[in-house]
């Protein structure tokens, strides 16, 4: 489930939601809502995306050592 940032384009509050796919897009501003008895839709905002390093791969252990090649001369 993503973090989504959201920012009311009349006040500048910024909030954080964690949501699903299946949850309701708008989202109303809680200040604007409480100060002034009005309800304003809040945008999404584009954040950084968070990277995930999962598996083997990514990184080296912490016991690396090169591989080993035999003899210059020895190709077969």
């Amino acid at each position: 489930m993503p973090i989504r940032e959201y920012e009311c384009p009349t006040c500048g509050f910024r909030t954080e939601r964690l949501e699903q796919t299946s949850d309701p897009n708008p989202l109303t501003c809680v200040r604007c809502r409480d100060e002034h008895r009005y309800y304003v839709e809040m945008l999404r905002v584009p954040s950084a995306a968070y990277p995930q390093f999962k598996g083997d791969g990514w990184t080296r252990p912490a016991r690396y050592s090169p591989p080993t090649r035999g003899p210059k001369g020895d190709r077969s």
